[in-house]
């Protein structure tokens, strides 16, 4: 989806005097260069505080030490009941139960209440309540927004992934790998794809009045996300013109345009589409799986035609006219609409047309469910995922002048600030 060289850049770039950019690219003073979201984090010296002893880690000299720059003293100390209550809360967003305060007030020393933070941190229930607060930053939701506010199909895996990364502990650069680029990382599977969902998250119009203009609308969510949660910058400014405030250039944020430029949304007219996430050979093997049942289900329905016509063709109000149309239609013409449409109806056309059937085709029918039902054994399903797909040819990006998608200006390659 993205190149990995390209994402580490995206993330980790610290400009240095000594960079070349290409000549179409504007080039920086060192005043804009030390603006301090491009700066290497260090870890500061520890503060040297007067009461040293009201401190039980690192942090706390932080903390102490501005309240005793300003002449105040730390707050009293809360009950062993409040202090429980506080951690309880904080960490997994439920108050301690009757047994669990019990049993802390028995012994309420600092070593129980390191023992208890260490058993919140292990409950499914912590990466559940601290999920919430990374699903917020990239506009996680279920249903796309606008009129009809269709459901995002599998969007929960991406957010299941989320809670499972925090209560798994991986690393933050782990985890943001994989939302960016996981199906290019070295040893790709379901959950890095899924993981890569982050970039489709954003509400969706499934029938915009100007397709190309939403199409930039859905270029400029993924920028202007990936923007604010990795870099530290509000990047999506420059879309119109230099950004203002950020040392960023109107080039530099279609260059990073370019970089998702490819993605496309699965979607079938209106109906958008989950995808199955797996490994390259898993779903190389999966896509082979389908297309022998493919030619198994066309052969099934030939075998089946003449009950189903007749029963089409007869007054019917179970199956509606547009689904109707496309289980008559050509099944090598059908669009993806229509195809679900015949896999929405085919059970209830089945089971209205099976007492028609001679023993003849019903055996043929049956020896074809079997030799799909075997494919289908031999090579399972894999996990669906919402998420983009990137399209076979690599499309220009032009830089466009006030961000309208009408007012194309030059070429501009794919790139970081």
């Amino acid at each position: 989806m993205v190149q990995l060289a390209t994402f580490f850049l995206l993330i980790g770039l610290t400009p240095t005097r000594g960079d070349t950019p290409p000549d179409d690219v504007p080039r920086y003073s060192d005043d804009e260069r030390s603006h301090w979201a491009f700066q290497k984090v260090v870890k500061p010296p520890i503060p040297e505080v007067r009461n040293a002893a009201w401190c039980r880690n690192e942090i706390d000299r932080f903390v102490l030490a501005k309240l005793e720059l300003k002449g105040w003293e730390p707050s009293p100390s809360p009950t062993p009941l409040a202090l429980l209550r506080r951690v309880h809360i904080d960490l997994t967003g439920l108050p301690p139960t009757i047994v669990e305060q019990e049993s802390f007030l028995r012994d309420p020393s600092p070593e129980a209440l390191d023992r208890v933070v260490d058993n919140l941190l292990a409950r499914t229930s912590y990466g559940e309540r601290w999920a919430r607060h990374w699903l917020d930053l990239v506009r996680f939701a279920e249903s796309n927004g606008y009129e009809r506010d269709a459901t995002k199909p599998s969007a929960w895996r991406y957010r299941d992934w989320v809670i499972r990364a925090l209560n798994d502990d991986k690393s933050y650069d782990r985890f943001l790998t994989e939302q960016i680029a996981g199906d290019e990382i070295p040893g790709a599977d379901s959950d890095s794809l899924i993981a890569t969902g982050f970039a489709r998250l954003g509400p969706w119009d499934d029938e915009p009045s100007d397709p190309r203009q939403d199409r930039f609308d859905q270029l400029d969510d993924i920028v202007a996300t990936t923007s604010e949660v990795a870099l530290g910058l509000t990047v999506a400014c420059a879309r119109c013109h230099d950004h203002k405030f950020e040392p960023i250039s109107q080039v530099d944020y279609y260059r990073m345009v370019a970089i998702f430029n490819p993605l496309q949304r699965p979607a079938a007219g209106r109906t958008e589409l989950d995808l199955p996430a797996g490994s390259k050979h898993e779903i190389e093997a999966l896509a082979s799986r389908d297309g022998e049942i493919d030619k198994l289900s066309r052969a099934r329905e030939l075998v089946m035609k003449p009950a189903r016509d007749k029963y089409l063709e007869s007054p019917t109000k179970t199956i509606p006219p547009h689904a109707k149309e496309a289980i008559l239609s050509d099944p090598l013409k059908r669009s993806d609409e229509q195809k679900l449409l015949v896999i929405q109806f085919a059970a209830k056309i089945d089971e209205a047309i099976r007492p028609a059937l001679s023993p003849e085709v019903v055996a043929k029918v049956e020896k074809i469910d079997r030799e799909i039902a075997s494919l289908r054994a031999a090579t399972p399903d894999l996990p669906r995922g919402y998420f983009l797909r990137e399209s076979g040819a690599i499309p220009p990006t032009h830089l466009l002048i006030r961000g309208q998608a009408a007012a194309p200006g030059r070429v501009v390659e794919p790139g970081v600030p």
